[in-house]
């Protein structure tokens, strides 16, 4: 099949869930059959070289791509990518700053596209939907104009067919998908001896809840630590 375009925000060698899902996107895509279009980041020479796709960076740092600037290089970078590798679907790797590029591509280009969301992107779109006229009619563009919608859970997909009712757009279950974050069955298996990191941390024989989720509002960790201490005594 003809190649399939990934523009990512987040990627390695940046930190981070969203990143690290968009490289295991480019370790595992069918076929290996992707590009991935990104901003420069430092060191990012030889993490490039272990993906087995094409890593194509524009000559914008990664964390400038959400400016006036950034999105336009992106968007003439990704044009030219779409042109001369004949691609046929591209993936926003979230909403913004993917998004304007994926809609040039497709007015220009007629390149379908579609979106991966994540719960604080949808949070973040929720609350600037409503108060500003500019960034409301961005979502509707954006979201509007994708052929899929993929979220990483039910509680995503659910938020997402929230978002898109108070955006008046549509949100068919064909179209918002659910692809739950896997695991490497190599590294992540039955049978591990705990003993090495409960010595290691001084974790002892007791029950842990583990998170590696950043201390952020949205995460719910503050809520987490709540329910713990009330239930302590069980």
């Amino acid at each position: 099949m003809n190649p399939h375009l990934l523009l990512a925000y987040d990627f390695p060698p940046i930190g981070g869930g969203i990143a690290r899902w968009m490289g295991e996107l480019a370790y595992c895509y069918p076929g290996r059959s992707l590009i991935v279009s990104t901003g420069t980041h430092e060191g990012s020479g030889a993490v490039d070289a272990t993906f087995p796709v094409t890593i194509d960076r524009v000559n914008v740092p990664a964390r400038r791509l959400r400016t006036f600037t950034g999105q336009l290089r992106w968007s003439l970078r990704a044009g030219a990518l779409v042109r001369a590798r004949d691609v046929e679907f591209t993936w926003c790797g979230n909403i913004r700053p993917a998004g304007p590029p994926a809609r040039w591509l497709r007015r220009w280009r007629g390149t379908p596209y579609g979106v991966i969301l994540y719960g604080g992107d949808l949070l973040t779109t929720q609350a600037q939907a409503r108060t500003s006229g500019r960034k409301r009619r961005a979502a509707q563009a954006t979201l509007g104009g994708a052929a899929l919608l993929v979220t990483i859970s039910e509680f995503s997909r659910d938020l997402t067919c929230q978002v898109l009712s108070d955006l008046g757009l549509p949100h068919s279950k064909d179209r918002v998908v659910v692809l739950p974050l896997g695991t490497d069955p190599k590294r992540f298996h039955p049978g591990v001896d705990p003993s090495i990191a409960r010595e290691r941390f001084g974790l002892g024989t007791g029950r842990w809840l583990l998170t590696v989720a950043r201390l952020t509002p949205h995460k719910g960790i503050d809520v987490a630590l709540q329910v713990l201490a009330q239930l302590a005594t069980r």
